[in-house]
């Protein structure tokens, strides 16, 4: 019963995100990632954070931490070849694995985004939840579209759609 309702939870709040956050994938990708990861991890579920990575976009994050001294530095990240073109969410449930952005929820860890953006095919390859918002805690390298102003709101509206609700 918790697996179909926390299917449920993420449509309705990608679906919120993309009604009430304005370009939400334009910089607040890595903010939205990091809060609904949190709140996965809250629900026990294994969680990470995964970006677009092949020849073209860059690498998976466990093969960019291995040369990153500082995990705090958002451009060491990227100098190392870490794709930050798109963040979503990954995690297992009912002994599947999903991805998650606010595009929508998506069986499988190869396919992301409206794009489908290919991604490490591997479970363990993306950045921790905790990485995710460090480095998308400021909005450095990130693109200056999207207005951080938002972040309260994406708060609020995960908080709201991802509430622990066993009834």
């Amino acid at each position: 019963m918790e697996h179909k309702r926390l299917v449920r939870q993420l449509r309705k709040l990608a679906e919120k995100i993309t009604e009430h956050i304005d370009s939400p994938n334009y910089g607040g990708c890595g903010v939205i990632a990091g809060i609904v990861g949190k709140h996965l991890q809250g629900r026990g579920y294994m969680v990470e954070v995964v970006t677009p990575c092949d020849t073209y976009y860059g690498l998976p994050a466990a093969k960019v931490r291995a040369n990153v001294r500082n995990v705090d530095d958002v451009e060491e990240w990227d100098d190392n070849g870490l794709s930050r073109r798109h963040l979503a969410v990954r995690f297992r449930s009912n002994g599947r694995c999903y991805t998650w952005d606010s595009d929508g929820l998506r069986l499988g860890v190869s396919k992301f985004g409206k794009a489908d953006y290919v991604t490490s095919k591997k479970f363990g390859d993306g950045l921790s939840v905790a990485e995710c918002i460090k480095i998308s805690s400021s909005g450095r390298s990130w693109n200056p579209s999207f207005d951080r102003g938002q972040i309260p709101k994406i708060r609020h509206l995960a908080a709201h759609y991802l509430k622990f609700n066993f009834d």
